[in-house]
């Protein structure tokens, strides 16, 4: 699996960043591939801890299950491959206050699909999703 590493700048601050990346429950209203979403299991400070999705990319539909680890005093979330149609994907976000209404966020990631794509074709479906995922959670931030 090959790393991807995006960095971008979101005016509003850490706590609503962290708290939008964190509600997963939302993420089908303002990220375009995500179709629905399922909380599986919660942590004792009622956190989803294990959460299915359901997305569509391109024209296929896949469904993935991931484990959420929290740190919310360094403002990360982390993520890891439970199951389903892909063979691995894991991950995080890492938010750093820039000032009081200006936020750095970093995603980091390594997907396998699990089917043979040409390695350049991956790394531009990879960038793009990334991308457009990172824009999404900005223009979140910023208007709700």
């Amino acid at each position: 699996m090959e790393k991807q590493q995006k960095t971008i700048e979101i005016n509003a601050d850490i706590e609503k960043c962290y708290a939008t990346i964190c509600d997963f429950e939302s993420y089908p209203q303002w990220q375009e591939t995500i179709q629905s979403v399922s909380v599986l299991e919660k942590d004792a400070e009622n956190r989803p801890t294990i959460v299915e999705y359901d997305v569509k990319i391109l024209v296929k539909k896949l469904n993935y299950t991931l484990r959420y680890e929290y740190d919310s005093e360094k403002y990360t979330l982390t993520w890891g491959y439970v199951g389903g149609d892909l063979k691995n994907i894991e991950g995080s976000y890492v938010f750093t206050k820039i000032d009081d209404q200006k936020t750095s966020a970093t995603c980091t990631f390594e997907i396998e699909i699990g089917l043979w794509v040409p390695k350049k074709i991956m790394n531009t479906l990879k960038d793009v999703s990334m991308i457009d995922s990172m824009k999404a959670l900005k223009k979140r931030a910023e208007n709700s």
